[in-house]
């Protein structure tokens, strides 16, 4: 009986051990978790990306100052133009005033230079000499100029098909009752993975929030992207910030406006695609319908001599 009841005594004990234990490990796990949430909701990543310039964009800006030409000025302007296509790097607008200024001229001159040394060339030599300086010059005069444009075409497709998701998490936050930085960091937390490109801005967004009047701060960002969207987002948030406005009646409004858009967009995608499929049909569809349709016929016709093949073969007869 006495062993009965130590080994009682100890299974309890063993039992309330393990419970302890899975008690603590729960816990501890909950806690970490809370912690992890936590830090990706008040420090989610931000990035201005803040560099240094390179040896190369400096010696180039040097160079260009000797040139006489207002490198703070015109660095402005070629860094907002930079924005808007997506590219952040500290060098790229010194690289590109480079390209306009200075280095496209040289590489125009150099294709003008090899069609007047080949001008005496005759036939193909001649066509070769003539396409390939042309297209130097056109690469030396409109090459930057062309892969910004597209780039930027390029980053307001992107901006533009993740702000509806972008927006509706942004309402989501601050109808649960968070403040516009704690909601800005929470998409930040949440979408930096899918839409990369947005959370970058508003990541931005959230530092010179932090660091520069707030007004101004929003309205940096809506000159960075230059988007009719965002620019309503911003003119909303700064109509808050002013006047103490309802903050999620002007979001819902916006929500609900351009999943409409979207929506309409994706329409009228689907409106132009018999027409922009009419054109593939006809040169790809079209000449193998008609052989299909033709090919036994002239078939036939070539093997009879042609059109005219059996007269012919009568009046030969006769």
């Amino acid at each position: 009986m006495g062993n009965i009841s130590s080994a009682v005594i100890v299974a309890m004990a063993i039992f309330v051990l393990l419970v302890m234990i899975s008690i603590i490990i729960g816990r501890n796990q909950k806690v970490s978790r809370l912690t992890e949430a936590l830090d990706d909701f008040d420090d989610a990543p931000v990035s201005l990306d803040i560099k240094q310039l390179s040896p190369i964009a400096a010696s180039l800006s040097g160079m260009l100052s000797s040139m006489g030409i207002d490198i703070d000025a015109e660095v402005k302007k070629s860094r907002l133009i930079m924005s808007r296509a997506g590219i952040l790097s500290p060098d790229a607008p010194y690289y590109f005033l480079i390209m306009n200024r200075f280095l496209g001229y040289i590489i125009a001159i150099i294709g003008l230079l090899i069609f007047v040394f080949n001008s005496k060339a005759e036939g193909n030599a001649f066509l070769l000499y003539a396409c390939s300086s042309g297209l130097i010059m056109v690469l030396g005069l409109f090459g930057a100029r062309l892969y910004v444009a597209n780039q930027t075409a390029k980053y307001r497709e992107i901006m533009t098909d993740a702000f509806p998701d972008t927006m509706d998490l942004l309402l989501v936050c601050v109808e649960s009752g968070l403040t516009i930085d704690a909601a800005l960091a929470r998409v930040c937390s949440e979408l930096g993975r899918v839409y990369p490109h947005m959370t970058r801005e508003f990541n931005n967004l959230r530092l010179e929030l932090a660091l520069t009047d707030r007004i101004q701060a929003l309205q940096n960002m809506s000159e960075r992207t230059d988007l009719p969207s965002i620019r309503a987002l911003i003119s909303s948030l700064i109509q808050t910030e002013r006047f103490g406005t309802s903050l999620s009646e002007s979001l819902s409004v916006l929500a609900n406006e351009f999943r409409v858009t979207r929506l309409m967009e994706a329409e009228e995608r689907a409106a132009k695609l018999s027409v922009k499929i009419t054109l593939p049909l006809i040169i790809f569809l079209l000449p193998a319908l008609v052989l299909m349709m033709l090919g036994p016929a002239i078939v036939q016709i070539a093997a009879n001599g042609g059109i005219f093949g059996n007269r012919a073969s009568v009046s030969e007869e006769e």
